[in-house]
């Protein structure tokens, strides 16, 4: 929306002395008077919006309708609790190597882990990612990496599949050298743990893959595998598998149900009983409830503001009704309080003249 000339919004005006003005002035010159009314009446919509815009702001904003976990609160699905248990090398290649054989049914090789592994965008302005574990496996030291797994705890519902086909093209680009021969490029494995079912099958695990549609038994492999796991799901998936979702889900001693889950669990209870983690927690929830109090203001100035300017080009076309002006004197009122284009005053002609005060 574009900037309105410089007007003083919190000025009062004394409405008889302008009304005595504008009657004069009505005697001698109806146009002049049109383009003073709608100028006044621009002035004094936006000061009452004002006023009710202020009035509204003495209420307490509320931004949140649940109460905030604690340290000890949180579960593997919480961004926080997944990315400082797998910090350590060591504690990454238990949670990875735990995941990876009761999703895929086998145990990893050689590997090397990183957890918040950051792809940047190829340019300024283009988007990245970080992948919240990142496990590379090796048949040796001398060959290069066979497969790569990108094992994504994810509690947001937004575009998945589109989400996850922008991952695997960021991971391709990294991994294959310039000039190196596309055979070089490692398979890809992407693992995405859910609190929500993505496609509503109820299944623990939704294994998803490129294939040739006209003939499904026709193999084309891409090297990329995408697994989906609901933790909630009751279809398919193996006893160990839903162990696992659960104890992702809720993770609690209770829930450490064998020696793999109870290796895990404590990783996770140092974390929580660690002074030093509850202090970073802390600092982050501060930032966040900072952050979020700055844009709450920032939007409700935005929103005020905007308000405001609608207020005003409302006025200015009811005030040319009222008047039994044409909509051509309202377009040029638009365009010059308001500084529109032709095009952005006809469009708001279109949206506010009510066709049964006046005609054309």
């Amino acid at each position: 929306m574009r900037r309105l000339k410089s007007w003083d919004l919190g000025r009062f005006f004394d409405r008889h002395e302008i009304l005595e003005k504008f009657q004069l002035i009505l005697t001698q010159n109806q146009k002049a008077a049109t383009l003073i009314l709608v100028s006044f009446l621009s002035h004094a919509k936006g000061q009452i919006y004002m006023t009710n815009i202020s009035n509204q702001t003495n209420v307490p904003h509320q931004e949140q309708t649940y109460p905030k976990k604690t340290l000890k609160d949180l579960n593997l699905m919480d961004a926080f609790l997944f990315d400082v248990s797998t910090e350590k090398p060591e504690d990454a290649q238990i949670i990875a190597r735990t995941i990876v054989r009761r999703v895929m049914g086998h145990d990893l090789q050689e590997i090397t882990v990183e957890s918040q592994k950051q792809f940047l965008g190829l340019d300024l302005g283009k988007r990245g990612i970080r992948m919240d574990l990142c496990v590379r496996e090796k048949v040796s030291d001398e060959k290069p990496v066979v497969r790569l797994y990108d094992i994504e705890p994810n509690i947001y519902q937004d575009h998945l599949p589109k989400r996850s086909r922008f991952y695997q093209a960021k991971v391709d680009v990294k991994e294959l050298p310039s000039r190196a021969n596309f055979e070089k490029l490692p398979d890809l494995v992407m693992i995405w743990i859910l609190p929500y079912d993505p496609f509503g099958d109820d299944r623990m695990l939704y294994t998803v893959k490129n294939m040739v549609v006209e003939n499904n038994e026709l193999v084309y492999n891409d090297g990329v595998l995408k697994l989906f796991l609901y933790t909630k799901g009751k279809v398919g998936g193996s006893d160990k598998l839903k162990s696992l979702l659960t104890y992702f889900e809720e993770t609690t001693q209770e829930n450490a149900v064998d020696e793999e889950l109870e290796a895990i669990q404590k990783i996770v209870g140092n974390i929580k009983h660690s002074h030093e983690t509850e202090d970073r927690y802390m600092t982050l929830q501060e930032m966040i409830d900072h952050e979020k109090d700055d844009s709450y203001k920032d939007g409700l100035h935005v929103g005020i503001q905007q308000g405001i300017q609608q207020g005003i080009q409302q006025g200015i076309i009811r005030t040319c009704q009222n008047l039994n002006q044409t909509k051509e004197t309202a377009i040029e009122s638009l365009m010059r309080e308001c500084e529109f284009a032709r095009e952005e005053a006809e469009e708001y002609i279109r949206l506010y003249w009510q066709e049964d005060n006046v005609t054309n």
